[in-house]
């Protein structure tokens, strides 16, 4: 149920997404020159998105009418869904976090991120780790071993088992691939070498002590022992990225640059499906053994769509998404019928509301959340069995054409 921004690997979210602030950048530019005041796209608050009414229909049979009472209390369900934000701890501008992942209590959870300035960053970026154990009442960064940065993904298998890919510096030839790991909730990490000295793209850990991580050149690492030792395997797919697990046996990743999975329903033998159509997908989210859902968008890129299994990755249906959206960040699933997918709603070519819509019966509809205002970045996003739904990312204010906060937020919903 874990998810990465899937911004981090689509171009095409990254290109519509860079054009956009590269006009809100050339906006604050003018904005300077011509002591003019503009307003902040990303300071406003998301509006709700109403569907479109339909025909009046005729009076319906009983059955037809507690199916569509039953279908109306479940959508009257995710519209009435709200967000609030979780207070971080102070100190931490410029932060931007990036994933998040709680333990099946919900209660346990970690979010990481890297700092970086909005004048653009590179290198060995430096993160940071919060942690909570009161499913997000309040959060604490972490302490974390010298000279580790880059961290994307988190994933937690348990209340005191996490595990986050990184980079050990510094930069050069001594830079190491990394995996970050803690077995006691965050008080202490140890470093442990990625196999073979790999990138690990994404991680997902369904159990206490087993965890997978994707790698791009189609390899899956993998522990069983809380992270001590790893074992490479490879497939026979390329362009490996994002990963879910919904147990130490059952995994599906997206593969070949988000047009395939791959899949295993033992752990350890990984099977190929390349879906018909040619998709381009970002982020997947398994909420069970046999269901899984991975959000992205057509060959074309012009429609954002869900890609759906109810077979552990063998088959898949495709779903389409609200057109409003104009970007797509990531999915996170509760079941086979709960799902948000957090995204982006453009208003104009130098602004866009942030978004998350819902579903409650697998994706047929997609109803609009209340957002806290000022919502802005949303870059990833988890949900337990219960629906119980966390998503992190950053914020950006700005005055007169100048930066005047820039930081990290967690929404609860």
């Amino acid at each position: 149920m874990h998810v990465r921004s899937l911004a981090a690997r689509w171009p095409g979210v990254q290109s519509r997404r860079s054009n956009r602030y590269a006009g809100r950048l050339f906006g604050f530019l003018v904005a300077s020159l011509a002591a003019l005041v503009l307003v902040v796209a990303g300071a406003t608050a998301a509006p709700a998105f109403a569907g479109a009414p339909g025909s009046r229909p005729a009076p319906p049979s009983p059955a037809a009418a507690a199916s569509s009472a039953a279908a109306a209390s479940s959508a009257a369900a995710a519209s009435s869904a709200k967000w609030h934000s979780q207070r971080v701890p102070a100190g931490l501008d410029e932060l931007r976090l990036k994933s998040v992942s709680c333990a099946k209590d919900g209660k346990h959870c970690a979010t990481s991120g890297t700092f970086c300035s909005i004048g653009g960053c590179g290198g060995l970026l430096t993160s940071a780790v919060l942690t909570t154990t009161n499913g997000g009442a309040s959060w604490k960064k972490r302490s974390l071993p010298a000279h580790i940065g880059s961290i994307g993904a988190i994933s937690c298998g348990s209340t005191t088992f996490c595990v986050a890919p990184a980079v050990k510096g510094p930069l050069g030839a001594n830079a190491k691939e990394s995996l970050l790991v803690t077995r006691n909730g965050g008080s202490s990490w140890k470093v442990a070498t990625a196999p073979g000295g790999n990138l690990v793209q994404d991680v997902s850990c369904p159990a206490a002590a087993t965890c997978f991580g994707t790698v791009a050149s189609g390899a899956i690492d993998k522990t069983t022992d809380g992270g001590k030792k790893w074992k490479s395997t490879t497939t026979s797919a390329s362009g490996l990225t994002a990963i879910s697990c919904a147990s130490a046996t059952h995994c599906v990743a997206l593969a070949n640059a988000g047009s395939a999975f791959v899949y295993t329903t033992n752990g350890s033998r990984w099977h190929l499906v390349t879906p018909s159509g040619s998709p381009e997908l970002g982020s997947i989210s398994c909420s069970s053994r046999s269901a899984c859902d991975a959000a992205g968008h057509n060959s074309s890129g012009t429609t954002f769509i869900v890609l759906a299994t109810a077979n552990g990755g063998k088959s898949w249906k495709t779903k389409t998404l609200p057109s409003a959206l104009d970007v797509v960040d990531g999915i996170a699933c509760a079941s086979a019928k709960r799902c948000i997918v957090t995204g982006e709603v453009e208003v104009s070519s130098e602004s866009s509301n942030k978004a998350i819509f819902a579903t409650t019966d697998g994706g047929s509809k997609w109803t609009a959340q209340s957002l806290p205002s000022g919502t802005d970045n949303l870059n990833g996003a988890w949900c337990s069995a219960k629906a119980h739904c966390l998503a992190v990312g950053s914020y950006i204010k700005s005055s007169h054409g100048t930066i005047t906060d820039e930081g990290p937020y967690i929404l609860a919903g």
